[in-house]
């Protein structure tokens, strides 16, 4: 992972992370069924999906800057691309803002991780603006591959947003 490049001896770094989200909000549609690269699940009347994205990282310093490659949901299910940047703070905070880059979806936001001491991966939260002007949040990890990030999304659920500093 990219992620503290420069900051920290690691193993060469890779292009791209998988950055996974998730995110509850009242439901707004009769499908309950997995769809392209997300799960919905119903939750006390309320609706989580996952989203799993391909994302380009490039580092300059102390800051990230994020494109997705991949959508992770299709547009139908809320799915969309975006960019923003991460500034790593003190070797183990990132923070930062993103926003959509597709077409007319106004979605935007901030995040906030933080890095494995050993950079495996990057377990964080989201709050944002949704397209129907909704303030929603939602977990948020970030790793080397696809199933790495989605591990890290389960163990926040799990655990209701607590990091594990360890190794695992």
């Amino acid at each position: 992972m990219q992620c503290a490049r420069g900051q920290v001896e690691r193993p060469s770094p890779r292009p791209s992370a998988y950055r996974s989200t998730s995110w509850q909000g009242r439901r707004r549609t009769a499908s309950t069924s997995p769809g392209t690269g997300g799960l919905l699940a119903d939750l006390q009347k309320r609706t989580e999906k996952i989203a799993t994205q391909e994302v380009e990282i490039k580092q300059e310093a102390n800051t990230l800057h994020l494109n997705t490659l991949t959508r992770g949901l299709a547009v139908e299910e809320g799915g969309y691309h975006w960019s923003g940047e991460l500034r790593l703070w003190d070797n183990e905070i990132l923070m930062g803002w993103y926003a959509s880059n597709d077409g007319s979806i106004r979605s935007k936001g901030t995040m906030y991780f933080v890095l494995h001491p050993h950079g495996l991966n990057m377990p964080g939260r989201w709050v944002g603006l949704g397209y129907d002007d909704q303030i929603m949040t939602g977990f948020a990890s970030m790793a080397h591959s696809r199933e790495e990030s989605e591990e890290a999304m389960a163990r926040l659920i799990h655990s209701g947003g607590e990091v594990t500093r360890a190794d695992e």
